[in-house]
Formats: structure tokens, C-alpha cells, sequence
């Protein structure tokens, strides 16, 4: 046998051993099972029972199988206390048999249990009453955090729930729990129980509190508003600059969003006048700025490039914008390549320097060192242009004809590269 070939097969048995390895250290699934067989299973072994609900599509279901579930401290845990199952919850024309067996079992679960995100997870008491619920893809630490107390009656969120209703449950932080795992699956008791648990804190801006605050508050009634808006500079010491303002304009802006998406449609301005007076009577300080993030929305959808940017930079001059530097940098460009309004132009630089404010890429300085350019101050443009030349990674010509041309004058906005 050759070298390589050697080689090969080693390589070959060692990448086995691995998967062999990780299916002995992580979950166990049981697989060819009915429902119903799987809970006789359970309540013959009287462990409680997972359900991982899947589709093929799901990138993120795909790294928590490949990620998580492997893993030697999960497995641990898992095969001692649950029967595990993994549902597919979408049907292709490449499913084998023992996924089209499970066809039946998937649909019922999903309608029962109300499945319409991936990934979603379930547990079971012994006797298979739902515990508690859970959505999306975590770390390892997190998920057997929550694994861990979606199993105890004391802790999953289906008990709490139930004791809360009778009168019983008392624990300020049995409260905690059930209200954010409320808030994470959109439970109609959200409000009632986050501030039922603000009543019980004496201190609502520790670590714990502010998360709290953070995850629970949905909604422009919500108390949890109302603080978060009178306490900005207590909420953003513990979060960033800004957040608490963020949180505020973006709940403001949900509350009449459905009405601003309608006139868009319909080609209509929005009351914005209206709008500002609902607000301003709980919110004066968010009121204005709620109605100008909502104009940037409404022009950005009727396509309006010469309100959207001054909406903008009416709203980002007076505070921390609410805006992905991403989206800023996008809208910046935009009117770069469109426009020769000196004036536009020139609120499209800051819109374009206040999406480098969390990070200096080397697309968004270009951005910034284009519109420099346009302006007539080349100089100022060459400097940044080369800053974004030395933090590219990639299409390294394209900055460096960029710089060029602007020596020569080139009027590169006419014949982009």
C-alpha cells in the first residue's frame, strides 16, 4: 500500500473515531419511535422527554446538532435525565423512512404546541405534560442552563405559569423566570407578570434588573417603559450610551408602525401630527424623535431620498442613532451616487461618519471619503480613502485606483468602478 493511500485511510478511520466519538459523548436520540411510544418509554423510565423541531433549511438548527448536541457535558446530562427525540418538521423528496414515519408525529406536535420557528425545544414531564419551550440556538453553557431547569417544575416556564394563575407562585424569582421566558415566546401574560416581579424590587438597575427591564418590556404601556424613559442615564450606564433612547423611539415607532406601512401603500402622508400628540402627553422627550424615525421608515419605503436622509439627520444630530451603521452607510451612498445637492450631500457625510462609530470598515470609509471627494475637499478625501486602502482585506485595486483617480481629479462618481 502506498504512502498516501496509508495516509488516506488513517485519515478515514480517524474522522469515524470522531463521529463515533461524538455520538457516544453527546445526546442519544431515540429514533423509530411513535409518540406515543416515546412517552411509555419515558414514564417506564420515568425521565422527562426532549424534542428537538427541526427543518432541513435551518442554518441554526444545523449548528446546534453539529455544535451543541455533540457535546461530552450535554450528553451527560441529557442521557440520564430525558428520552431524547430530533423531529423533522418540514417534508423534501430526499426523506427516508423513518422520517416519513415521523410525518404524522411532527404535524401533531407542531399544531398542539404552536412550532413556527427553528429551532424549537421541548420538554416533557414523565407523564408528558409540556414543561416548558424554548426558541432558537444557543451556546453550550446557555443551553444546559436551560435544559436544566426546563425539567424541574420549579423552574420550567408551563408550572411556573400555572402556579401564578392559582395564586402560589410567591418567589421573586420564579416570577423572573416566567416572565422572561414569557417575553421570549410572546406570551399574552408577559405584562402582567414582569410587573407583578417590578413590584417586588427595591432596585431595579442591578445587572439582573436592567436585563429584566431590557428583555420584558414589548410594549408602549408597559411599565417597564416608563422607567426605562426616566432613567436613561441609570439604564445606559449599565447597557451603552443610548440604548435606554433606542428602546424608547423604536416601541414608540412599533405602537403606529401598522398605520405609517399603510400610507406608505396607498401613497399617502401619515399624520405625523397626530402621531406626536398620542406620545408627547407620556413621552415629551421621545415623542419628536419617535416621529422622525418613523419618517425615515416611511420615506425609505416611498422612496423618497431627499426626506429620508433629512429625517435622518434631523434625528441623528439630536441623539444616539437607532440606525444599523450598515443601513447609515447604504443611505449615505445612495446619495453619493445620485445626488449633486451641496446640502444633501453634505448630511449624507455625517450620516456617513455615524455609521463608523462603532467600527472603522473599510467599505464605510470609502463611503465617507467618496462624498468627501464629491464636496471639493480631496485632500481630506485621500486621507481616508487610504485609511480604508489599509483596512481592506480584500479588492485591494479597487482602493488604490480609487486614490489615483482622486489625485487626477477624476470625476469617479460619473463612471463608478
Amino acid at each position: 500500500m502506498s504512502v498516501m493511500k496509508t495516509l488516506y485511510s488513517v485519515m478515514l478511520m480517524m474522522g469515524m473515531y470522531q463521529t463515533v466519538l461524538a455520538q457516544e459523548t453527546g445526546i442519544q436520540f431515540t429514533t423509530g419511535k411513535s409518540w406515543s411510544e416515546v412517552l411509555a418509554k419515558a414514564a417506564k423510565e420515568q425521565k422527562s422527554v426532549f424534542v428537538d423541531c427541526f427543518t432541513t433549511w435551518c442554518g441554526p438548527c444545523k449548528y446546534m446538532s453539529k455544535e451543541v448536541f455533540t457535546k461530552e457535558e450535554v450528553g451527560t446530562f441529557f442521557n440520564a435525565n430525558l428520552v431524547s427525540i430530533s423531529l423533522q418538521l418540514d417534508t423534501t423528496k430526499n426523506d427516508d423512512e423513518l422520517v416519513k414515519k415521523q410525518y404524522a408525529d411532527a404535524a401533531m406536535l407542531a399544531k398542539k404546541y404552536q412550532v413556527h420557528a427553528y429551532p424549537t425545544f421541548l420538554f416533557f414531564s414523565p407523564n408528558g405534560e409540556l414543561l416548558h419551550k424554548s426558541l432558537g440556538a444557543t451556546d453550550v453553557n446557555t443551553f444546559l442552563a436551560m435544559s436544566q431547569r426546563a425539567i424541574n417544575v420549579d423552574s420550567a416556564f408551563y408550572p411556573l405559569k400555572e402556579q401564578f394563575e392559582k395564586g402560589t407562585l410567591k418567589s421573586s424569582r420564579q416570577l423572573y423566570l416566567l416572565a422572561i421566558d414569557a417575553a421570549k415566546l410572546n406570551d399574552e401574560g408577559l405584562t402582567e407578570y414582569a410587573l407583578k416581579y417590578i413590584k417586588t424590587q427595591k432596585n431595579l438597575f442591578t445587572d439582573a434588573n436592567i436585563q429584566f427591564l431590557y428583555t420584558t418590556t414589548k410594549h408602549i404601556s408597559d411599565t417597564g417603559l416608563k422607567i426605562i424613559a426616566s432613567n436613561e442615564k441609570a439604564f445606559d450606564a449599565k447597557t451603552k450610551k443610548g440604548t435606554a433612547n433606542d428602546i424608547v423611539v423604536k416601541l414608540l415607532y412599533n405602537d403606529v408602525s401598522n398605520e405609517i406601512d399603510a400610507a406608505a401603500q396607498s401613497g399617502q402622508e401619515p399624520n405625523w401630527v397626530a402621531m406626536e400628540k398620542k406620545f408627547s402627553a407620556r413621552f415629551p422627550k421621545h415623542s419628536k424623535l419617535a416621529i422622525l424615525f418613523g419618517k425615515t421608515i416611511y420615506y425609505n419605503i416611498a422612496q423618497k431620498l431627499d426626506k429620508k436622509i433629512n429625517a435622518a439627520y434631523e434625528y441623528c444630530s439630536q441623539s444616539p442613532s437607532s440606525f444599523d451603521a450598515g443601513v447609515l452607510n447604504e443611505w449615505a451612498m445612495s446619495v453619493y451616487s445620485t445626488s449633486t445637492d451641496q446640502a444633501l450631500l453634505n448630511k449624507a457625510l455625517f450620516l456617513s461618519k455615524k455609521s463608523l462609530e462603532e467600527g472603522e470598515v473599510a467599505e464605510m470609509l470609502d463611503t465617507y471619503a467618496c462624498i468627501l471627494y464629491k464636496l471639493g475637499r480631496t485632500k481630506e478625501a485621500i486621507e481616508w480613502e487610504t485609511k480604508a486602502l489599509s483596512k481592506a482585506k480584500d479588492d485591494i485595486d479597487y482602493y488604490k485606483k480609487t486614490i489615483d483617480q482622486m489625485k487626477k481629479g477624476v470625476k469617479i462618481w460619473e463612471n463608478p468602478q
